[in-house]
């Protein structure tokens, strides 16, 4: 989904979604969501199953300072102080919100945030792609199986 484009950045996170595509319905959902941050690992599935550095956590959850997992009308929030918010829906949807400091110096499906939605659409190497579903076919993340 999205990530810091610089890792030696403090501020450094990364959100990766586990994709299921429903023939039936035509419609692709998130069962899976993982977030990595400094210093947590966190894994969180359709039913809301939340788990932190391997282990199952319940809500709310304070696994790390700065960091704040709760389960809140029907959806599973993160917060890392002001840097970020992921929102993963019962109903398989994930939002991702992030500080304005951050701005131009993200990567991935969902662009570099830069405030420009012509850029935002873009293939892993660089290219405007037509769909979305394109661009996120081109991030997929080779440390995850199953795609």
């Amino acid at each position: 989904m999205a990530f810091v484009c610089d890792e030696r950045s403090p501020t450094w996170f990364r959100v990766v979604m586990e994709l299921h595509a429903c023939a039936q319905i035509a419609s692709t959902n998130v069962t899976m969501l993982h977030v990595f941050l400094q210093g947590a690992a966190i894994t969180i599935n359709y039913r809301n199953q939340c788990w932190v550095n391997g282990k199952e956590v319940s809500y709310p959850s304070r696994p790390v300072p700065e960091l704040q997992i709760d389960h809140t009308g029907g959806s599973v929030v993160i917060e890392r102080a002001s840097i970020l918010r992921v929102e993963f829906t019962s109903s398989g949807q994930a939002m991702l919100a992030i500080s304005p400091s951050l701005v131009g110096k993200m990567c991935g499906a969902c662009g570099n945030y830069d405030r420009n939605l012509g850029d935002d659409v873009v293939s892993s190497n660089g290219t405007i792609c037509p769909t979305l579903s394109l661009a996120v076919e081109s991030w997929q993340a080779s440390d995850f199986n199953g795609w």
